[in-house]
């Protein structure tokens, strides 16, 4: 589904790019692929701990209007498939999650209405699901990019012409997912690891993502108006990846509950599960590599 949207976006764009170029010598269209480097930058420190950068890929088609003989105002359409991962600090404050017996993450808001029920409703329910604390959590994302710059060019200097870009980033977010690196919270079996993959995260993060665009680069002439362009560009995120509240993360140590028939005790929370707030800005380094006609 995610590939299908992509490809009914570009066809969209490649045919008002060629509108538009049939009534304008001004208008560049092309296309271009974009190798990157991805890290997460967490906007809360004390729970979280960066795990490194992450190599993905993205690719677009491009729009290119021209402003002066110097400046154009470059945009266009693509899709970017990023992600990044981050460690959670398992001290004062653990995090942790639910899971059902088909391993998949109950929602706080289910967690906490079956805390309201009576105790004999609530023994088949806790006794079906199994608590875990999460260590380390690997994001995928793929988002629809729009990007929105200013591209302002040298006049040639040979078959070269040098170009610095600045602007911003729209995204939309196609689909998202984790591999989480979990721990069991059971006595009976503590501490036994569990990689759980594909958790789906689009319920946990933000629809749109606006980020800063900064770059510079260069166009090798090959004929007439047809160019091989390449550059490299800094992605700086201004939203977070993550909503600011998380339906599934629980602050604090999820216990596993030993004893379903007389009472059930959230951790240290006694009047239910407290959601996690978080906050996750995706930034990138990207190598663009494309051709213009």
């Amino acid at each position: 589904m995610t590939t299908r949207k992509l490809l009914v976006c570009a066809f969209v764009f490649l045919s008002s790019t060629q509108f538009f170029a049939q009534d304008s010598k001004t208008v560049r269209f092309g296309m271009d692929i974009t190798p990157q480097i991805d890290w997460l930058r967490s906007g809360n420190t004390k729970d979280y701990l960066h795990q490194g950068v992450n190599g993905k890929l993205g690719f677009g088609l491009d729009l290119e209007f021209k402003i002066t003989d110097v400046v154009k105002f470059s945009t266009g359409i693509g899709g970017t498939f990023s992600g990044g991962g981050e460690s959670y600090n398992t001290g004062t404050t653990p995090i942790g999650y639910y899971m059902d017996n088909s391993q998949n993450p109950v929602k706080i808001s289910d967690l906490n209405n079956e805390l309201n029920q009576p105790v004999s409703s609530q023994i088949p329910y806790w006794s079906g699901h199994q608590s875990y604390r999460l260590l380390s959590r690997v994001y995928k994302t793929t988002y629809i990019t729009i990007p929105l710059t200013l591209k302002m060019m040298t006049k040639p200097i040979g078959p070269l012409k040098y170009f610095g870009i600045f602007g911003g980033n729209i995204e939309i977010l196609a689909s998202a997912t984790a591999t989480d690196q979990l721990i069991n919270t059971n006595p009976a079996t503590p501490n036994q690891a569990l990689t759980v993959s594909g958790v789906n995260m689009m319920s946990d993060c933000n629809l749109f993502k606006a980020s800063l665009n900064v770059g510079a680069g260069a166009e090798y002439t090959l004929s007439g108006t047809t160019g091989i362009t390449f550059g490299i560009n800094y992605l700086r995120a201004f939203t977070s990846l993550s909503s600011s509240t998380s339906n599934y993360l629980i602050s604090g140590n999820p216990t596993y509950n030993t004893n379903p028939s007389t009472s059930f005790s959230p951790g240290a929370n006694s009047g239910g599960f407290t959601a996690l707030s978080h906050s996750l800005y995706g930034d990138a380094v990207v190598l663009k590599i494309g051709i213009l006609f």
